[in-house]
């Protein structure tokens, strides 16, 4: 019996062990498996505040810009609002030229007064309208040159003088229609 009892007991010594391993593997199995979920949620928790933190971040940038894009908003209103006085002062102004072409010249036909009106106009949308600051210049020159020639044309003489039929200088300007060269005399 010494044989079966010696198998036995390596038997159950060899299950002991095996036993004995597997509880250590547990073990050490399980402070791994607490440390990965200490630090899984350390992680979770770490992550969770960066994101709190990047998300007030970026809360706080997006007021940063939607009160920037307000206030320009605003100052873009005020502009606009300011320019559309502007043009219509400038309107009002050309209506007040052309009773003046109309009260100065008498006798020049209401279609020649027209086409003068309307000639300004033009010039006038044609620099308020474009956006380029180079070609703005040009028809704001060009402008001012017709403006010029008219008040010249309507001061040159006195109203009632008979050699003051019409603007002559104002019409040979809107029919040659060449500033740029104009503007070079002028100079």
């Amino acid at each position: 019996m010494s044989f079966i009892k010696r198998w036995a007991l390596g038997v159950m010594n060899f299950v002991y062990t095996l036993r004995e391993q597997h509880l250590d593997w547990q073990t050490q199995s399980l402070e791994k498996r607490f440390h990965y979920k200490k630090n899984k949620r350390l992680v979770e928790k770490d992550l969770a505040a960066l994101l709190k933190k990047r998300q007030l971040i970026l809360e706080h940038e997006l007021n940063l810009i939607k009160s920037q894009n307000q206030s320009e908003l605003a100052l873009l209103k005020i502009k606009h609002k300011q320019d559309i006085k502007d043009y219509r002062d400038y309107l009002k102004a050309l209506d007040q030229l052309k009773n003046k072409i109309r009260d100065h010249y008498q006798h020049l036909p209401e279609a020649m007064i027209f086409t003068i009106h309307h000639h300004a106009k033009n010039l006038l949308n044609k620099m308020w309208e474009t956006d380029d600051l180079h070609e703005k210049i040009i028809n704001e020159q060009q402008f001012i040159l017709f403006m010029t020639t008219l008040h010249n044309d309507l001061n040159e003489l006195p109203r009632n003088d008979p050699r003051n039929e019409y603007p002559a200088d104002t019409l040979k300007l809107i029919s040659a229609g060449n500033y740029q060269q104009e503007a070079d005399n002028i100079r």
